[in-house]
């Protein structure tokens, strides 16, 4: 629980760090700026390259998750 909420606190003062200073390279970063009200209302979709990096992060966290919980050593009752 505490590296999850860190995790999000983070990517929150990221973002604002970015919005303040202007940095549109800050959004490939956090997920809080993936997407773009303005952009997902002229377009009705969603940018394809946010949507891309949001997918192979959730394709990286389950293969490594998968990894890792397999490599543990419980035994099942």
């Amino acid at each position: 629980m505490p590296i999850s909420l860190g995790t999000v606190f983070a990517f929150f003062i990221i973002s604002t760090f970015g919005s303040v200073i202007g940095d549109k390279a800050i959004r490939y970063i956090t997920p809080f700026k993936f997407f773009d009200l303005p952009y997902i209302m002229k377009h009705s979709s969603y940018e394809p390259v946010y949507i891309s990096i949001g997918a192979s992060v959730v394709v990286v966290a389950v293969a490594a998750s998968y990894m890792l919980f397999t490599k543990k050593d419980i035994h099942a009752a």
